[in-house]
């Protein structure tokens, strides 16, 4: 399933051919077909597995340059807010993380297994937005270059153990284990 990252880049090249300079929106974007009618939920939805693929296509369509983008059912059984859930699930943590007020621009975040992790820099008035995905069930090392001096506060948004093994505030620069679909979240303060 998350080989279909790497297509999404290229329907949209084509989609924008096919468009002529006119702007591009995809909408639905779902693990599977929409629930309505005969299909059934995809209960990958609300797991750590979900939660990475939906970052991860999150970074292919910014990367496509996409100017508008829909995932999943809002509300419902097969929705990002399932009915009758108390907690919100790890898919809606990352979609809010990239629905960041007032964001001006992204930056890309190369990765030398693009298969395997993936990321996005988000500007905004209060500084730099960068997300991190783990896309593969197994730990991956990923280590970060390039990241702003100053005040930094990380975040895992989801992961199958939900830890990190070493501590990335004291070792910004140095190679860290991000556990399998996980999601870092780390926020740098603009310089004052």
């Amino acid at each position: 399933m998350m080989e279909t990252l790497e297509i999404q880049p290229l329907t949209v090249a084509t989609a924008r051919k096919l468009a002529r300079g006119l702007p591009i929106a995809v909408s639905p974007v779902t693990l599977r077909p929409s629930c309505r009618g005969t299909s059934a939920p995809d209960s990958r939805l609300h797991t750590a597995f979900g939660a990475a693929w939906t970052a991860g296509s999150l970074v292919a369509m910014t990367r496509a340059r996409v100017t508008r983008v829909t995932y999943h059912e809002t509300t419902g059984v097969g929705g990002i807010v399932p009915y009758g859930r108390t907690s919100l699930p790890p898919v809606y943590r990352v979609l809010r993380a990239f629905a960041l007020p007032g964001a001006t621009g992204a930056l890309d975040v190369q990765s030398s297994r693009p298969t395997h992790a993936c990321g996005i820099g988000l500007r905004h008035p209060s500084g730099l937005r960068v997300l991190v995905a783990n896309l593969r069930a197994t730990d991956q090392s990923v280590q970060l270059a390039d990241l702003p001096a100053g005040p930094a506060r990380a975040r895992l948004l989801c992961g199958e153990n939900s830890r990190l093994a070493a501590p990335w505030r004291s070792r910004r620069t140095e190679p860290f284990t991000l556990p399998g679909y996980a999601v870092l979240q780390i926020d740098f303060a603009r310089p004052r």
